[in-house]
């Protein structure tokens, strides 16, 4: 996952682009729509898990960034 990231970094012009609610949002409901059918999952746990990815990856690109 982290290599993904650390590729998916290079395409964001700005650090503003790193973190996008409307896009972390758009991430999380497909996550969320999907538990039940794809994984199997409650949707509650689907949620909780895919919003702690992305608040990770949104850290994480931070750092990339900076560095």
């Amino acid at each position: 996952r982290a290599s993904y990231v650390r590729e998916a970094t290079r395409f964001k012009a700005t650090v503003s682009d790193i973190n996008v609610p409307s896009w972390n949002q758009q991430v999380n409901q497909g996550a969320v729509d999907n538990a039940l059918t794809s994984v199997h999952l409650p949707q509650i746990v689907a949620k909780i898990v895919y919003e702690g990815i992305i608040n990770f990856s949104v850290i994480f690109e931070k750092c990339i960034v900076s560095a």
